[in-house]
C-alpha cells in the first residue's frame, strides 16, 4: 500500500484527468455563469454581500469582490468611505472600521467609476457560522406551544451545498476543478413565521436565545451538508500534515481513483438531466385526467395490503440510497411499495412522506389512503396514523406517483421518527401506465457525485467555507459527528484529534483570533451498539475543551429511538445559545451539565466529583419538549464499577451534595467507574439544578487514545 506522501502524486494525476474529462464533457452554464454573471471584468461583491445582510459589530469588517483589473473600487457605508484597487486577477478588498450594533437598516454602495452596486437592508450586530451535517441542516422541528418565530432582526444566509477538490473563492466551483454544486446561493433572509422553516433549526433557536439577551441583530450563516464527516471540513493541507490522518488519506485516495472510473456515467446522467431543463421548467401541471382514467394500479387495487407483488421490480430503498433520481419521459405513473415493521405499540404514529418534485403523490397504508396532517419544511408531507387502526406490528406503505414532466424526481425517501422501520435496503416498484413504452422509464444515477470525491478531505471546506473567508463573525456553532460514530471505533477516536484540528484551522483562516467555538453534543439514538459508538463520540467531542473559549452543549437526554435526527431541535439549539452567551459574551448563564473531574476511593466506595454542578446534583427526567422534571430520589442508575481486572459490573450510586458515591457490595477495591456508557441511556438521568444533563463518561478514558 502506498503512503499518503506517495499518494499525493496520484491525487494530482487524478485531478488533471478529472479536469480534462470535465472540460471535454458539456459544462454546466448555470453553475459557471452564476459565479460571474457580468463576465470576468464585471463589478461584483462576494455572494454573501447582498440585501438584508448582517455585519459583525465592534470589529473591522472586510468587504471584497471582483472588478476589472486596475479599477479603483469604493465602498461606502454608514459615513465610511474606503477604496481599493483591483489586482491583476480582478480581486479587491477594503476593510471597514468597527461599527456599533445598529438595528436600523442602511445601505452599502460599491462602485468602480462605471458601475454601482447598492446593497439594501444592512444591519450591524452579531454573526455566527453554523456548520455540521444533517442535524444542522434540518429545520426547526417541534417547539413549545406559544413559541414565536417572528424575529426579523435574526437573519440567515444559506451557503449552497457543494464540494470541490480545490479551494474556491465563490460558491459555484466549476466541474473542471472537480467541483459539484447541488443548489444556488441564497440571499440573507429575515426570520418570520413564513421563512423560519428555511433556517437551520439548531442555529435559529441558538440565535433566538442570544437575541433575547443581547438585543442586537443576529446573523447566522448556515454552512452545513448532510452526511459529511469532520475531515471533509478541514483544509486538505492540515490533514496531510497530521500523521494521525495518514490512513484516512490512503483510503480517500483509493476512493478518488474509484471516482475517476465512475465519473463518466455520472456526467452523462447529469448532462441528460440538464439538457431537459428547458422543458422541465416549461411543463405545466400534471394532467389528473390521464392519471385517473388510465391507471392500471387504481383499477386493480395495488394499494391493498394482500396484493401479490412477486413480479414487481426491486429497487434500493433508504439510507445510503437516500437520494435517487427517477426520470420519466412524460405522463408516467409509478407505484412503490415498502414493507414497514416494528410499529410502536400505542398512541399516534407519524410518517414523513419523503420529498417528491414535479409529481402528484398519493400515500396508502395497508390499503387506506392517508391524508396529510400538515406540511413540514423541505417539501415533505407529514401523516399521523392512529395505532388502534393498525393490526399487528407491520404493514405496507404504498406510494403512487404521477407526473407528465420530462424529469420528475424523489430527493428523499419517506421516514418515520417514531413509528416504524422501513425494511431496507430493498423496496419494489412497478410502472402502472405510460404513454411511452415502459422501457423508457429509467432509474437514473444519484444526485450526488460518486462517493470517491464527496468523501475526500477538505472538499466541503474548499467549496463552502473558503468562499466565506474573511467575512467578519463572532464565532462558530458545530453540530456533527454522526458519520464517525457509525463508522467504527477507529473513526470515533480519531475525532478527538480531527475536531481540534478543525477548530485550530478555522480560527487560523479567520485571522488567528481565538473565536468562540460551540460543539453540540450528539443526541441519543438506539442504533446497534456494535455499529455506533455514541459514548465514545461524546468523549471525543470533549477534546475541544482544551482549546478555550469552547463549550460542549449537552444533549444526551434528547433522544428518539432509532432516529438519528431528533425532532426536538428546540432544546438542542436553546442550550447551544446558552453556551454561546457564556463563552462568547461572558454572560452568567448555565450552559453545561455536570462534568466529571476526578474520583476518590473511600472504604471500598468511589466518590465521583463534578464541575458545573450549578446548585447541586439531582435526578431528573426529560420527555419531549417538556422541561426536565426533578425527582426526589437520590439513587442514580446507569453507573458501572470495576476492580483491578477492569471488568465492569452494575453499581449502586447515590447523590451526596455535589458528588456521587458509587459501589458494588461484591467489589472491595474499585479502581474505575463509568456512567451512561451506552448509545441512548433512558430516564432518569443525572442533572444539575439548571436542568442540564451530565454526559456519559468513564474514569479510565486516558488522554483520548488513538487505539
Amino acid at each position: 500500500m502506498k503512503s499518503p506522501k506517495t499518494g499525493r502524486k496520484t491525487l494530482w494525476v487524478v485531478l488533471l484527468l478529472a479536469g480534462l474529462l470535465a472540460l471535454l464533457a458539456s459544462a454546466c452554464p448555470a453553475q459557471e455563469g452564476a459565479a460571474n454573471e457580468e463576465g470576468a471584468t464585471g463589478l461584483r461583491p462576494a455572494e454573501i454581500f447582498c440585501d438584508e445582510m448582517v455585519l459583525q459589530r465592534d470589529t473591522v469588517v472586510p468587504v471584497w469582490g471582483w472588478a476589472t483589473p486596475g479599477a479603483e473600487v469604493t465602498v461606502r457605508l454608514a459615513g465610511q468611505e474606503k477604496q481599493a484597487v483591483a489586482d491583476p486577477d480582478g480581486r479587491w478588498k477594503v476593510v471597514l472600521d468597527p461599527m456599533p450594533a445598529c438595528a436600523d437598516p442602511t445601505s452599502m454602495t460599491i462602485s468602480d467609476g462605471q458601475r454601482e452596486k447598492v446593497i439594501n437592508g444592512v444591519l450591524v450586530g452579531e454573526v455566527w457560522l453554523c456548520s455540521g451535517q444533517s442535524n444542522m441542516v434540518y429545520p426547526f422541528g417541534n417547539y413549545p406551544s406559544g413559541f414565536s418565530t417572528n424575529y426579523p432582526l435574526i437573519r440567515q444566509f444559506t451557503v449552497p451545498r457543494s464540494l470541490s477538490l480545490e479551494k474556491q473563492t465563490t460558491f459555484q466551483p466549476p466541474r473542471a476543478m472537480a467541483g459539484h454544486v447541488f443548489e444556488r446561493a441564497t440571499s440573507w433572509v429575515p426570520c418570520t413565521p413564513t421563512t423560519a422553516g428555511r433556517f437551520t433549526g439548531v442555529g435559529l433557536y441558538a440565535a433566538i436565545e442570544m437575541f433575547k439577551t443581547l438585543q442586537v441583530p443576529l446573523g447566522i450563516i448556515n454552512c452545513s451538508f448532510n452526511g459529511s464527516s469532520a475531515v471533509y471540513w478541514v483544509p486538505q493541507e492540515a490533514v496531510r500534515e497530521d500523521p494521525r490522518h495518514d490512513w484516512v488519506l490512503e483510503d480517500a485516495e483509493k476512493g478518488l481513483e474509484s471516482y475517476q472510473k465512475t465519473i463518466d456515467q455520472y456526467e452523462q446522467d447529469q448532462n441528460f438531466f440538464l439538457s431537459m431543463k428547458e422543458e422541465f421548467d416549461q411543463a405545466g401541471e400534471a394532467s389528473s385526467d390521464f392519471a385517473d382514467t388510465e391507471d392500471q394500479g387504481l383499477r386493480e387495487g395495488w394499494m391493498n395490503a394482500e396484493l401479490d407483488i412477486t413480479n414487481w421490480t426491486k429497487t434500493p430503498w433508504g439510507w445510503p440510497n437516500v437520494s435517487p433520481v427517477y426520470l420519466w419521459d412524460g405522463d408516467s405513473i409509478v407505484w412503490f411499495r415498502i414493507l414497514c415493521a416494528r410499529i410502536k405499540a400505542e398512541g399516534e404514529v407519524r410518517l414523513r412522506g419523503g420529498e417528491f418534485r414535479n409529481c402528484q403523490v398519493r400515500y396508502f397504508f395497508n390499503g387506506t389512503e392517508l391524508q396529510p396532517s400538515g406540511e413540514v419544511a423541505g417539501g415533505q408531507l407529514e401523516f399521523v396514523i392512529k395505532r388502534s387502526e393498525i393490526q399487528g406490528d407491520s404493514g405496507w406503505l404504498t406510494i403512487r406517483v404521477f407526473s407528465n414532466h420530462k424529469v420528475a424526481s424523489m430527493w428523499r425517501v419517506p421516514s418515520s421518527p417514531d413509528m416504524l422501520t422501513l425494511l431496507t435496503p430493498q423496496g419494489t416498484y412497478r410502472v402502472s401506465q405510460s404513454r411511452k413504452p415502459v422501457e423508457e422509464f429509467r432509474l437514473a444515477g444519484h444526485k450526488y457525485p460518486p462517493p470517491g470525491l464527496s468523501k475526500y478531505p477538505g472538499t466541503r471546506f474548499n467549496a463552502m467555507v473558503n468562499p466565506l473567508v474573511p467575512y467578519a463573525l463572532k464565532g462558530f456553532i458545530w453540530y456533527q459527528g454522526e458519520n464517525e460514530a457509525q463508522s467504527g471505533i477507529r473513526h470515533t477516536r480519531l475525532y478527538a484529534h480531527t475536531l481540534p484540528l478543525l477548530v485550530q484551522t478555522w480560527r487560523e483562516v479567520w485571522g488567528g483570533e481565538e473565536k468562540p467555538f460551540i460543539v453540540v453534543q450528539l443526541a441519543g439514538y438506539g442504533y446497534n451498539p456494535q455499529q455506533s459508538f455514541l459514548m465514545e463520540m461524546r468523549e471525543s467531542q470533549k477534546a475541544v475543551l482544551a482549546m478555550p473559549p469552547t463549550a460542549v452543549s449537552p444533549s444526551m437526554d434528547i433522544r428518539e429511538p432509532g432516529n438519528v435526527h431528533p425532532s426536538n431541535k428546540y432544546d438542542i439549539g436553546t442550550r447551544a445559545g446558552w453556551a454561546a452567551l457564556a463563552v462568547g459574551y461572558q454572560k452568567p448563564v448555565p450552559f453545561s451539565g455536570p462534568v466529571y473531574t476526578r474520583m476518590e476511593v473511600e472504604d471500598g466506595r468511589v466518590r465521583v466529583h463534578f464541575d458545573h454542578a450549578d446548585g447541586g446534583l439531582v435526578l431528573g427526567e426529560k420527555n419531549g419538549l417538556e422541561p426536565v422534571k426533578f425527582l426526589p430520589e437520590t439513587e442514580v442508575p446507569h453507573f458501572l464499577i470495576a476492580g483491578a481486572d477492569m471488568k465492569f459490573v452494575p453499581a449502586q450510586a447515590r447523590i451526596e451534595g455535589d458528588s456521587v458515591v458509587v459501589w458494588n457490595e461484591t467489589l472491595e477495591e474499585p479502581v474505575a467507574v463509568r456512567y451512561a456508557w451506552t448509545n441512548m441511556p433512558g430516564n432518569p438521568l443525572l442533572y444539575n439544578r439548571a436542568g442540564l444533563p451530565a454526559s456519559s463518561f468513564r474514569s479510565d478514558a486516558g488522554d483520548f487514545q488513538d487505539e
